[in-house]
């Protein structure tokens, strides 16, 4: 064989069952990109398998390393796990090694397999080893490697052989603020064309020890699993939670160790394009626009496949350039999201202009006019306004809130989430369609609170009222 086991495999106590594999060459460097093929069954040579991999294999990492989660907590029952290192066609290139797992376990265990030393018998020629595509123009969090432990197998393919290509994993930790999980335990996975379009009804692996489910995409591209509170782990313990996930249909870059961290509420989003490897991805588009009647300092933000921002020149004019394949949304400060999932293929062009309403000049001889006083609820009303968002885990109520930030700063009302919460003010006023059943909505009413409704078609009509609301000095609409 050309692999051959090196020493008897170790063992180091943990927080669950691990198959650390090595393959090393002749001289001790690590071999990369090693296919590594996992199953399990009775000794002493675990054949018939009783469990084989999803995978008809597993590449090492550039540090030669196969790690594989058996299974995440104690092990259940005793289990002899085998890996053994095959070439392209599937010819066996080392013994299968055994990793025993006891009932009751929670191990590690390690083992190294080293090329053979050259002899004077002619050897088996060294396979090609497809090229494992290098993490180019991938936007990864530092916090899931740094904080968390998670990891990306890049996906080993051949040069101009397709394969789903992770271009973007983001962590939103524990909290009530935007840009945290907002009290969700969810895996947001998003895969897209070429092109950068959404993908619809395309199957999505949710893998975990033991076993593995799928879902397919909607029509926006995304779909979303829920976290489980047995998949908290400790990453300070040196932990990865139990979750893998990968696009079907292709080789796929593979993320390894999504879960919640200390039961943690988090939230994970990872989006995954179709590519060729070898092939490098256009980044020529561009978005650029206009801003009109901005006031001093206006910034205007790029996410989502990238993340930029810059700031309006003399005339008003911004541009971002060099952008790759995928979905952006623009944001300008005081105006929020102005424009959202707008497709680039890597080559094409967009525009998104924008224009700040003009406030007419207050004619200097007359005095400023104080805001119209609150009109009175019923005695005993703790809180004077109250402006109530829609469930806090829902996108729409997080573009609303961006666009009522000037509103909040202006008219200083109790902003939160909750109808119980709200029952305390006189006036009340809540924000979107659908932010409320139209049951909700008349307890409201029984409580004596004063009910009004801020609503639009879309981010820009709503944006305009609160801008109108803004310029009268008045906080409520007449609705």
């Amino acid at each position: 064989m050309r692999y051959e086991l090196q020493g008897t495999p170790t063992n180091e106590q943990h927080g669950e069952n691990i198959i650390r594999l090595y393959v090393r060459d002749a001289s001790g460097a690590p071999v990369s990109g090693a296919r590594v093929r996992v199953f399990a069954g009775p000794p002493p040579t675990g054949r018939p398998a009783y469990f084989e991999d999803d995978f008809p294999f597993r590449p090492t990492s550039p540090a030669g390393l196969l790690e594989f989660f058996a299974v995440a907590g104690v092990m259940p029952e005793t289990r002899h796990y085998w890996a053994q290192v095959i070439d392209a066609s599937g010819n066996t290139l080392s013994d299968p090694v055994q990793f025993h797992f006891p009932k009751g376990a929670t191990i590690w265990i390690t083992a190294i397999l080293r090329q053979a030393a050259a002899s004077g018998a002619p050897t088996t020629p060294t396979p090609a080893t497809p090229t494992t595509p290098a993490p180019v123009g991938l936007d990864f969090d530092a916090r899931l490697k740094d904080e968390l432990n998670i990891i990306v197998e890049f996906a080993s393919v051949a040069n101009g052989a397709k394969y789903w290509k992770l271009v973007r994993a983001k962590y939103l930790p524990e909290g009530n603020e935007p840009g945290t999980a907002q009290g969700r335990v969810n895996m947001y996975y998003t895969v897209l064309d070429e092109s950068g379009n959404s993908i619809p009804g395309q199957r999505v692996w949710q893998q975990w020890p033991d076993d593995r489910a799928a879902k397919s995409t909607g029509p926006d591209g995304v779909i979303d699993f829920n976290m489980s509170g047995d998949s908290s782990f400790d990453p300070k313990r040196g932990q990865r939670g139990p979750y893998s996930a990968y696009v079907d249909g292709l080789p796929s870059d593979k993320v390894v160790g999504l879960g919640l961290p200390l039961r943690r509420h988090v939230v994970y989003e990872l989006t995954w394009r179709r590519a060729i490897a070898g092939v490098a991805a256009l980044a020529n588009s561009v978005i650029s626009g206009a801003v009109s009647n901005a006031p001093a300092g206006t910034q205007v933000t790029l996410s989502g496949a990238a993340n930029k921002t810059a700031l309006l020149d003399a005339s008003g004019n911004y541009a971002f350039t060099q952008l790759a394949a995928g979905a952006y949304s623009i944001a300008i400060t005081g105006a929020g999201v102005v424009r959202s999932n707008l497709a680039l293929d890597g080559a094409n062009s967009a525009r998104v202009d924008y224009a700040f309403a003009i406030k007419p000049p207050t004619p200097p001889t007359q005095p400023v006019q104080p805001t119209p006083p609150v009109q009175p609820g019923p005695s005993g009303k703790t809180l004077t306004h109250y402006l109530l968002l829609g469930a806090p885990n829902i996108s729409a109520t997080r573009t609303n809130l961006i666009l009522a930030l000037d509103y909040i700063a202006r008219f200083a009302p109790v902003v939160g989430f909750s109808a119980d919460e709200a029952k305390a003010a006189a006036n009340v006023t809540l924000v979107g369609a659908g932010a409320l059943s139209a049951a909700d909505e008349q307890k409201l009413r029984d409580a004596g609170c004063i009910v009004r409704k801020i609503t639009g078609a879309d981010s820009y009509a709503m944006e305009k009222i609160f801008s109108d609301l803004i310029a009268a000095g008045n906080p409520f609409p007449n609705s």
